[in-house]
């Protein structure tokens, strides 16, 4: 997939990640927001309804009368589905706290910044109408990485979802993001 494509073809629409199951894991989630897609998972049978509502992981008889399957039911068995939830929210709200970057921003993509280090960093770049730039790291490594982030502005501030505001000096921690702000180059 190539969001930047789309993004930079046509900006006002919002593109969404669909998912045929009621399913959205830790890693799906992290690159959904760094690859500014919207996520859309379905619930569409009752198993599905009790694994979103209760917990319940589906067994595939459950779906023995379905022709379109959901993909993921091993999935939904050996995954945590409190923790996914947990995480997801987590993350949609981290993007909704830094909206007017990574929701209303434009997006860059990997244009004007530059990341060193990790082994398996992806991020991308928004700029915000406040007047504030948003490059936002995705450690996709099963272990933490130590990143430095260059960019032309003036460094605001480092924060993760589930910890906040963070030392941006400090590895970023497996499957991770990290979102660093800046004040655009203009604007000081």
């Amino acid at each position: 997939m190539y969001p930047e494509m789309t993004f930079y073809t046509f900006p006002e629409l919002v593109m969404t990640d669909r998912n045929n199951t009621s399913l959205c894991t830790r890693t799906r989630a992290n690159g959904c927001a760094v690859a500014n897609l919207r996520v859309d998972f379905e619930v569409r049978y009752r198993a599905d309804r009790d694994y979103v509502e209760r917990g319940e992981a589906p067994a595939p008889r459950y779906y023995d009368n379905i022709r379109s399957k959901p993909g993921e039911i091993q999935l939904m068995q050996s995954e945590t589905w409190r923790a996914n939830r947990d995480y997801l929210r987590c993350v949609s709200d981290f993007r909704r706290k830094h909206g007017a970057i990574l929701l209303t921003g434009t997006f860059k993509a990997d244009e004007g910044f530059t990341v060193k280090g990790g082994t398996k960093i992806i991020a991308n770049r928004w700029d915000g109408a406040n007047g504030e730039t948003g490059i936002l790291v995705w450690n996709a490594d099963d272990k933490p990485a130590k990143v430095s982030v260059s960019f032309g502005g003036k460094f605001v501030s480092a924060s993760e979802p589930e910890r906040g505001e963070v030392d941006a000096d400090e590895p970023i921690p497996a499957n991770t993001l990290r979102l660093y702000k800046y004040r655009h180059a203009r604007e000081y």
